[in-house]
């Protein structure tokens, strides 16, 4: 999973936690509370703000609270999907 930032390169993330309206990820390098976010996954789109950012172990743990809440995403990709089998 990759996590971008408008102003910094991509970086690998660990995604630790995801509730419907936050996520909790661990990354290499920190990011300032406040950016804004996106997180790829195989089947994952996220979008948020960071809301903390604490080193632990040689890493940092990110709180993102979320731009677009988990049961809209969900709810798009069955549009989407149902979209696509009219193609």
């Amino acid at each position: 999973m990759l996590v971008r930032t408008p102003n910094a390169h991509p970086m690998e993330a660990c995604l630790l936690d995801v509730s419907p309206g936050g996520a909790r990820l661990r990354i290499p390098e920190q990011i300032a509370v406040g950016s804004h976010v996106r997180v790829d996954g195989q089947a994952l789109l996220l979008f948020g703000v960071v809301r903390r950012c604490l080193p632990i172990n040689g890493a940092h743990e990110v709180g993102l609270e979320l731009s677009v809440p988990l049961e809209v995403l969900g709810q798009l990709q069955k549009l989407n999907a149902a979209f696509t089998q009219f193609s």
